[in-house]
């Protein structure tokens, strides 16, 4: 690793591509600076858990080589990054490794697309076996800007909890849902269950930090359901319009977050209604999943590092949630649990323990 020599002084990350095979061909990935905000902001996230970063400081982060697997004419075969983040006088404030696998999505979306102009019908069908490198390329990248904004201090004993589901995180981010958003759940399942095609909407959440165990809060606060969808039994894609109604929605009393939930229909296909895109749906003996569109949807859209993605699952006689974020190595990771809040935590304002800022 460099170290700065004198202050203020300027570092410039690598250039990133991502060379793949697959069963249907080969391709390259070329990411921009932009491509890696989600890990930027990771990166910042944690130096301020650490202590090392304060909130609302200036940082700029650059990727940089970390584990070389081998030396290329011109670039540099990776098993890992290294995310160097510097304060605003140039100073080294953190080194985080980024394994490789963080960027799998790409090139999974990448192979799916090789997949599709092949003439198959899905972007999850079977793609064989699936070999990607991370190659580096020189130094040209300015640094990229990211500021952590400043988060109000609130601990759990706060948030007036229920009841939790599975273990959840009390180290790096821990997922507290509303009465609300459970409601909006029961809104999004009735609509796919009586149309056979999968819904979608949109999350408000308010963030919050723990500084006694030095843990990130989101409070998924509330839920809009996305009206303007093109679905199958098998697929949403929510139009660029159907952003309108949730910005125009944007709690301006905190720092919030924007997550996404949408269904994934695992019915009898007897269960899905007649004339829609696709009545066979999921597998209705299959658990769970997050496909590959559901992932590389979510790095695109929703960088920020607490942003949630939520799944919603139906099958014949249940619905099972799962929840994903990213981990503090910037990998997308099923939560293992989440909290469930008390109504009074969400509805009654006077209350609400994470809508003032706390120095």
């Amino acid at each position: 690793m460099r170290e700065i020599t004198e202050a203020g002084a300027a570092q410039r990350g690598v250039r990133l591509t991502l060379p793949l095979s697959c069963r249907v061909g080969t391709s390259q990935v070329m990411l921009e600076p932009a491509h890696c905000e989600w890990l930027f902001r990771t990166a910042a996230y944690g130096a301020v858990r650490d202590g090392l970063l304060g909130m609302g400081e200036d940082a700029f982060c650059c990727l940089l080589p970390g584990v070389v697997r081998e030396r290329h004419p011109s670039v540099l075969c990776l098993a890992s990054l290294v995310l160097e983040l510097r304060d605003a006088r140039g100073r080294v404030v953190s080194r985080t490794d980024v394994p490789a696998e963080a960027f799998a999505p790409f090139v999974e979306a990448r192979a799916a697309r090789l997949w599709v102009q092949t003439g198959q019908e899905t972007t999850d069908a079977p793609l064989g076996r699936l070999d990607f490198s991370l190659h580096a390329g020189p130094e040209v990248e300015e640094p990229f800007p990211v500021t952590v904004p400043r988060l109000p201090a609130v601990s759990f004993g706060t948030l007036d909890l229920t009841s939790t589901v599975g273990e959840p995180d009390r180290d790096w981010v821990a997922t507290v849902i509303s009465p609300a958003v459970v409601e909006g759940f029961d809104a999004l399942e009735a609509v796919s269950r009586a149309h056979g095609v999968e819904s979608a909407g949109r999350i408000h959440g308010h963030l919050g930090f723990d500084p006694d165990r030095r843990c990130f809060v989101r409070l998924l606060e509330r839920l809009v359901v996305t009206k303007q969808t093109e679905a199958s039994a098998t697929a949403v894609v929510s139009s660029a319009a159907s952003w309108g109604e949730f910005l125009g929605s944007v709690p301006g009393d905190g720092p919030t977050a924007a997550s996404h939930v949408h269904t994934h229909l695992h019915l009898r296909r007897t269960e899905t209604a007649p004339g829609s895109a696709d009545q066979a749906g999921l597998d209705p003996t299959a658990g769970p999943i997050i496909s590959i569109d559901d992932r590389i949807t979510h790095l695109v859209n929703y960088p920020d590092t607490l942003s949630a993605s939520l799944v919603l699952s139906l099958y014949e006689d249940r619905r099972v949630l799962n929840v994903y974020g990213y981990a503090a190595d910037g990998r997308l990771r099923e939560e293992p649990g989440w909290f469930l809040s008390d109504t009074s935590a969400s509805h009654d304002s006077s209350r609400h323990p994470m809508k003032e800022v706390h120095p």
